[in-house]
Parts: structure tokens; sequence; C-alpha cells
């Protein structure tokens, strides 16, 4: 009986040697079948697993600013090539197709019956949805205490302080003439915390550092529009919510409010030259859509699990029934990221026509100029105006108010650099390339990266190359220095010149960006590293392979 026991749980070689084998099959077999189908799908590429070789003597070339000193540029090539690691780990991540789909589904089960969410997705009750870089920046330390490092960047370099840019910012513009009006958009997190709060006063909160960030406004007599005790009322004509349940933006109910109250502000503090009122004709639509918070939870997977969001839009146009466009004439210009955009660009999925300087320009009855750049609250739409002072003609000339908006959290997670802006007088308009289309060759000096595409709630963004030593394939004239956008990620994929690394030899068909700004200009995009400003003065195109 011992002799059958010792028999029985013996070890059987064979089988021990078989499963074994299997499993190291399918180990083995995963990456090579997807190597095999990367080199036979895209021969030209370099496959996902190789891909971070190309890019190390790149970043050991560049070696920082040559007028640095040597621990500084190998410091600079060290934050780079993490940059790289960063990007090198994406694509491996993205690339998995074993994983991809279970992936998705896994997600999305999990997040019905467990309300559970993922690295940028917070599941609340009722199905409400929370992008979590809003609840980390009301929840976290306040953006105004020193030394504190700060999550929500693919750089280290981020200016953190958001005071010394807006008074900058605003002083700038007071030089002109120019009044500025900051108008910090609540995260949803923040007004409906305040209806479950034990508390008795039932306030939305804030970042600990707001109520100090709004006494220093004052102190520097900077005009603060905060929407917040708007958007938590409710009055009886308009019952619905004020911010969208699946999606991290607000609802038109929200715009709405949000620019009679602007407007209230502009008439109050503003003279405006007597004009007559622009009128315009409104028109609801109902528009359906699977927000970005829902997509953050498994892309299209998400939305084919959570229920599409419906509300109705109105949307705004000129008594000719043509489109509402922004006018650069105009007395007043908006600078704002996607609470700007959504309802208004198509490609946010909300409809058009009915976005934030549509309705500011029906409250204030006179057309507004528009910058909006989705995910550009803090640094972008700042980078794009002096980019076109630069270019000119001068963007500011005849203004007299200039509307900031941005999501509050921009406060705790923006990049606050420091923008002077050129004084009419000095300002140099740089020579941009005529409307010319061409093909031109050139040397990859810097490329914008992008985070993880999983951690943007937008499915398009542009990535910025930077140029040198450029030359026309045809008979056309090109700079030998040139900036140009390309396309980082579509449908939520990163694209082929995501993978450009610094010192590529690339081809690109050319146009220049002021031809194609008014398709591409509000999408969101990277940057590039520019503490000195000179890129911003380079000639600059919207390229395509």
């Amino acid at each position: 009986m011992n002799s059958t026991l010792t028999e029985s749980n013996s070890c059987n070689p064979r089988l021990a040697i078989a499963t074994s084998g299997v499993f190291l099959a399918i180990i083995f077999s995963l990456p090579v079948i997807q190597f095999a189908s990367e080199i036979y799908s895209q021969p030209r590429e370099w496959p996902t697993v190789l891909r971070l070789l190309p890019a190390i003597p790149g970043v050991l070339a560049a070696g920082g600013n040559p007028k640095d000193s040597a621990y500084q540029r190998i410091m600079a090539a060290n934050q780079q090539l993490c940059e790289e690691f960063r990007n090198y780990e994406t694509h491996v991540t993205e690339s998995a197709w074993p994983i991809r789909r279970p992936r998705a589904w896994l997600q999305a089960g999990l997040t019905g019956p467990l309300r559970s969410g993922n690295e940028q997705v917070v599941v609340g009750s009722d199905g409400w949805l929370f992008f979590r870089p809003d609840v980390e920046a009301l929840t976290g330390p306040g953006f105004l205490e020193p030394h504190r490092i700060r999550p929500g960047t693919a750089t280290t370099s981020r200016t953190t302080n958001p005071l010394p840019a807006i008074r900058q910012f605003a002083a700038d513009l007071q030089a002109r003439g120019i009044q500025l009006i900051i108008v910090p958009i609540p995260s949803k997190g923040a007004l409906l915390a305040a209806k479950h709060r034990k508390h008795a006063d039932g306030w939305p909160i804030h970042n600990a550092s707001f109520s100090q960030f709004v006494s220093e406004l004052g102190q520097s007599r900077i005009e603060l529009c905060d929407p917040t005790a708007g958007l938590q009322d409710r009055p009886r004509n308009m019952p619905q919510s004020r911010y969208l349940r699946t999606d991290s933006h607000w609802t038109p109910a929200g715009i709405q409010i949000t620019a009679e109250l602007v407007a209230q502000q502009v008439h109050s503090t503003v003279q405006n030259a007597a004009r007559q009122p622009t009128v315009y004709e409104t028109k609801k639509v109902s528009v359906e859509n699977v927000g970005d918070t829902a997509r953050l939870l498994g892309g299209d997977t998400a939305a084919q699990v959570i229920a599409a969001e419906t509300c109705e839009i109105t949307q705004v146009r000129n008594v000719d029934h043509s489109e509402w466009n922004p006018d650069p004439s105009a007395e007043i210009l908006l600078l704002g990221d996607s609470f700007t955009n959504i309802y208004s660009q198509a490609e946010l999925g909300w409809g058009t026509s009915a976005g934030f300087a549509e309705h500011l320009s029906l409250a204030l009855r006179q057309p507004v100029d528009r910058i909006a750049l989705n995910a550009g609250g803090a640094l972008a739409a700042r980078r794009e105006l002096l980019r076109q002072l630069q270019a000119g003609p001068d963007r500011l000339a005849g203004k007299k108010v200039v509307i900031w908006e941005f999501a509050e959290r921009e406060l705790s997670l923006g990049d606050w650099q420091v923008l002077p802006l050129p004084a009419p007088s000095k300002s140099s308009p740089v020579q941009q390339p005529r409307t010319v289309e061409a093909v031109a060759e050139g040397v990859i000096v810097q490329a914008g990266q992008l985070p993880n595409p999983a951690s943007l709630p937008y499915r398009e963004a542009l990535i910025p190359l930077h140029l040198q030593s450029v030359r026309s394939v045809g008979n056309e004239k090109i700079p030998a220095e040139i900036v140009v956008y390309v396309w980082g990620m579509q449908d939520r994929k990163l694209t082929t010149m995501a993978g450009w690394k610094t010192g590529q030899h690339v081809r690109l068909k050319l146009v220049p960006w002021s031809k194609a700004e008014r398709q591409f200009g509000r999408f969101a995009r990277a940057e590039l590293e520019d503490p000195d400003f000179r890129l911003i003065d380079l000639p600059t195109y919207w390229g395509q392979p």
C-alpha cells in the first residue's frame, strides 16, 4: 500500500516535461508571432520590441545644450532617455495583441457590478464617472505649496505655480490696454460632492490653495469670474445637471450659465465701444455620445457596455443661417481648452456650433475671437497666441478683453511657464511660409512626446517635430529649419509618426500651418521643450507622410 501511494504521488517525468514545454511554447510564441506580424505588416518600421534601440544613439548624440555644463548635459540626456523608456513601455503595452481585447472587456465588466475604475477614472454612484486627475486636484496638496512634485505631466521641467504666469500675462495685456478675466471651470466632482457632504453648508470643494489663489488675484487686481456658485444653483427653467454623467465636461446648461455670468462681468468692468448689437439665431438639436471618461475605461469596448448619453444642445448661427465662426477683428478674445470646444468641435462627438465661444457671443450680443486647444488651458493656448503674435498680423490688435478659460484642475496639474508677450511696437513678424504645398526632407532635432493614449481623454492628438537640414524635393522654397505638426494619435492609437526619433531622416508633404490651422488647430497637442522661446519664431507647417 505504501509503495502504491508513493508511486501515485510521484511526478511523471513525461507529463512534467510536456507541461513545461507547452508553457514555454506559449511564452515564446506570442512575442515571436507579434514580431513576425509587425515585420510583415510594417516592413519599413522597427518592430515594437526593438523600437528603443534607434532612440539611444540619438539621445546620446543630442547631449543637451552645448552651452550647459557636462553635468547638465548628462542630466538632460538622462531625462530624455527616461522619456524614451516610458514611450517604449507605452508602445509595448498598446501593441500587445493577446491582451488588448480581453483587458478592455474585463475592465468594462468590472465597471458595472463592482464599480471599479482604473488609473484614469473613478466610478461613482448611479453610473457617474469622474476623471481621476480632477479628483486628485481637489483632494491633493495645495497647488501653491512649495517643493511639491505633482503627477500628471510627461515633463519634469513643468512650472507648477500659476500665479507668476497669470500676473505676467495680465501685465502684458494691460500694457496694451486689454483687460484679462480669468475663468477657472470647476470639475463635476467639486459640485456633486456638495450634494453628499454631511456638513450643513453644502458648498462645493476646491483645492486647498484655491482660496489663497483667489485672494492673490484680488491683490494683483486681476479679474476673476468663478462660475462655481452659478453652476451649483438650479434655476427652475434649467433643471438639468450641469455636468455630463459619462464625460468630464459640462452640459449645455453649464455652458449657458457660465457664458451669461462672464458676459455680465464683461459689461460691468469694461467699457465697450458703442456698437450695434449683433443678432444671432438659435436652434435646438439632440446629440448622443459616450463620454470621454467612459472610453478611458476600455475604449470602444466600453462604449458597447456603458449606455450612451443624450443631451440637447443649442446651436448658435448667424441670422443668414450661416455657421458661427470666430471673428479675428472682434474686441473680445477667448482663450480656452476642451471646455470651450465641446459642443463645437465635431471630433469630440457632442455636436457643433454650440460651444462656449458661441454662447458667449450670444450672451454678449457681439462677435468673439477664439483660440482654444484641447488640453491647452494652462500653456498651449497662450503659446499659440504668442506664436501668432510673432507670425503677424497682431492677433491682439483692437482687443479690449481677453477671457482666459481653463479647467480648474490645471491649477494643480498644468504647466505654468511664464510667456512674456511682445509689445506692439516691438513685435516683428516672422517670415512665415507662403500658401504653397511642398514635399520636403529633413532631420528631426526634437519631437514632441505624447503620454500613454489610455491616459488621454481625447481620441486624436498632434505632435510637433523640429526639423533641420530641410530641403524641398521639388522646386518649392522651404526654410532650412522649421516646425511641423503631424498626427501623433488617431482613434486612440499612436501613429507611426509618434515613434519617430531624434536624428531620424524623414520625408513629409507640407502645408503652411496658417492654411491648415482652422482644421487641425484645436486638437490636443504635445509641446516641444523651448525654454528660450526660439522655436516659436520658426516657420510652422502641417505635415503628412
